[in-house]
């Protein structure tokens, strides 16, 4: 192999591998790391009774479910702290420009149950639909920390390979244009 297609099958490696170093470095992220739900929308109707009250005493019509809730099979997601349902912010405006208290105005089980409570930003919202933005885990997400760590090497380790590669035929170029 000359020289010329040597320099060719190089760079056409190295172009192809920098492709693949982003596909996999996408794909990494979202199996570490966790996906976002933004401005999901919620309508409080059920919740209210007379003088727009939230109803805290009649059931169960101050909790609604996230539509990215863990349930059935994803149960196992609530094991593990950093696989919680955490929200980021909750109102009745998107975007969210009065933001509700957690924990005082309503808050977010685990598994990703709202629960609202009677407070007056509730009984005085001047809307019942309400958004929502919250983090969650996919459900291809690597629990394993040191998984997570393995995985977040590959990048880096592919970048390598890479780089040596590419020095490899350019110094065989080298070698063989020098007559060594």
């Amino acid at each position: 192999m000359g020289a010329t297609e040597q320099i060719v099958l190089g760079a056409i490696l190295f172009l192809l591998g920098a492709i693949l170093i982003g596909i996999i470095s996408e794909n990494v992220v979202s199996k570490t790391g966790n996906a976002f739900a933004d401005s999901e929308v919620i309508d409080i109707t059920t919740a209210r009774i007379t003088g727009n009250q939230i109803n805290v005493t009649g059931g169960d019509k101050q909790y609604f479910s996230l539509a990215n809730r863990y349930s059935g099979d994803d149960v196992w997601k609530t094991e593990y702290s950093d696989c919680n349902v955490n929200a980021i912010a909750y109102g009745n405006t998107t975007p969210q420009t009065t933001y509700w208290v957690e924990d005082t105005d309503y808050s977010v089980s685990s598994s990703g149950v709202l629960r609202l409570y009677n407070t007056t930003h509730l009984i005085n919202a001047t809307s019942n639909t309400t958004y929502i933005d919250y983090t969650y885990c996919p459900d291809e997400y690597v629990t394993s920390p040191w998984g997570r760590s393995i995985l977040h090497l590959m990048g880096g380790m592919m970048a390598l390979m890479l780089i040596a590669s590419a020095i490899a035929i350019f110094f065989r170029v080298y070698q063989s244009a020098k007559g060594f």
